[in-house]
Formats: structure tokens, sequence, C-alpha cells
């Protein structure tokens, strides 16, 4: 088995497997493989802002005071008189 002299050199000089699926031609699985991870990137960040989001408005809401309201009885006399 004959090793090819320059996958020696990549793991050399650090090159990650991307890389080197890049350098040897697999440009479309690589450009696949980075799409995938902004996507996931971005979807992470979107459900960590909502979070945030919420956390907040539900501190806004605790923080508002409660006005109680005030309801009037209406009685079953009352409204029979209304109705006649």
């Amino acid at each position: 088995m004959v090793r090819d002299p320059s996958k020696l050199s990549d793991k050399k000089w650090g090159m990650t497997p991307l890389l080197m699926a890049a350098r040897e031609g697999y440009g479309a699985l690589v450009r696949k493989i980075l799409i995938v991870q902004i996507v996931v990137k971005k979807w992470t960040k979107e459900e960590q802002i909502v979070k945030l989001l919420k956390e907040i408005v539900n501190e806004e809401v605790a923080e508002k005071s409660v006005r109680p309201i005030g309801l009037t009885t209406i009685t079953a006399e009352s409204l029979e008189k209304t109705r006649c």
C-alpha cells in the first residue's frame, strides 16, 4: 500500500477532515456540510433569542401592579325590574 505524501503533510499542518475533503475534490459535499452547520447555528441563536425575549416579557408582566376590578353584583330582582 502506497501512502500519498500530501495526506501526511495535511495532518502535519493541522488540516481538518473537512479541509482535506475539499482539497481532494469533494466540494459539493463540503458545501452541504457547511450549509447545514450554518443553519443549525442560526436555529440555535433564534431559539436563544426567543427564550430570552420570553423571560424578559415574563419579568415585565410580573412587575406590573394588579388593580382589582370592581364588579357590582346584579341581583335577580333588579334584573326583573329593568326587564318590566
